[in-house]
């Protein structure tokens, strides 16, 4: 316990995400496929996969909209799909926090 203080920061770069260890890649993997905070994400890693381009600002919305749809893309997806998309470089948006006891 104790008293601790968050503060946002830039995302973490590419090189910093790559360098965290395999546990912890792997846990936002999973929890982006399954939480509602990686629609978005989830949604243009499934359109890169499938499509082979980066999707529209409309086509992402949609998708991520959709929860039917939206499911049965991320059924098509593994951890590994995103992960590899955050090393690549292709998403950026995983934020990092810094806590401290004062």
């Amino acid at each position: 316990m104790g008293q601790y203080r968050l503060y946002h920061t830039d995302p973490l770069t590419t090189d910093e995400f790559a360098s965290q260890p395999v546990a912890v890649q792997k846990t936002w993997g999973k929890d982006i496929l399954v939480k509602s905070w990686g629609h978005l994400t989830s949604a243009r890693v499934f359109f890169r996969k499938v499509h082979g381009r980066v999707p529209s600002g409309e086509q992402v919305s949609t998708l991520a909209n959709d929860k039917k749809r939206l499911e049965e893309a991320r059924s098509h997806l593994t951890w590994q799909d995103v992960t590899a998309a955050f090393k690549r470089g292709e998403e950026s948006n995983m934020s990092r926090k810094l806590s401290y006891m004062p």
